[in-house]
């Protein structure tokens, strides 16, 4: 593989970010609103974990920021969320890569499951808690498509020849 530039790699990372951020807003039924998978939280998870060097707690705090002000929360409460889980997948990056498919898995549980704990105790905080268990379903169907993710992205970066 060949050493990119940097411009390409941030605007592939954009990209993606973009992407994530159109599925977190497209509108969907009211049935299927709590389990919309935390499509932010998964792409920075991967890039974190891939290009670590590029993709860090900045990051992850600006767009959550950005989140907060498309998905309409109280400023920061998404930027704290991906800004502690950005921290978390950075220390246990090299033990993710060296992991096991299930073992993965499960730290996708425990990482995204923080995420959404510190969104709902963040809004609990402020007085707007989720007043049903449903509010979890999207770690499950965040965890289910990490795969999924994973694949694309990596096809996405491979095609784009980003080392």
């Amino acid at each position: 593989m060949r050493q990119t530039g940097k411009g390409k790699v941030y605007l592939a990372i954009l990209l993606s970010f973009l992407v994530a951020m159109m599925l977190m807003i497209t509108p969907i039924g009211q049935s299927l609103k709590w389990s919309r998978p935390d499509w932010i939280t998964l792409v920075l998870i991967y890039w974190v974990l891939v290009l670590p060097r590029h993709v860090g707690v900045l990051v992850a705090w600006t767009v959550g920021m950005v989140m907060d002000g498309l998905v309409g929360l109280t400023l920061g409460q998404y930027a704290l969320s991906l800004t502690v889980v950005a921290m978390l997948t950075d220390l246990l990056r090299v033990r993710m890569r060296l992991f096991l498919f299930w073992q993965q898995t499960v730290i996708m549980v425990v990482l995204i499951g923080f995420g959404q704990m510190l969104l709902f105790w963040s809004q609990w905080i402020i007085g707007f808690p989720a007043q049903t268990l449903l509010y979890w379903s999207a770690v499950v169907s965040s965890v289910l498509l990490w795969p999924v993710v994973y694949f694309v992205l990596e096809v996405y970066r491979n095609k784009l020849q980003i080392v």
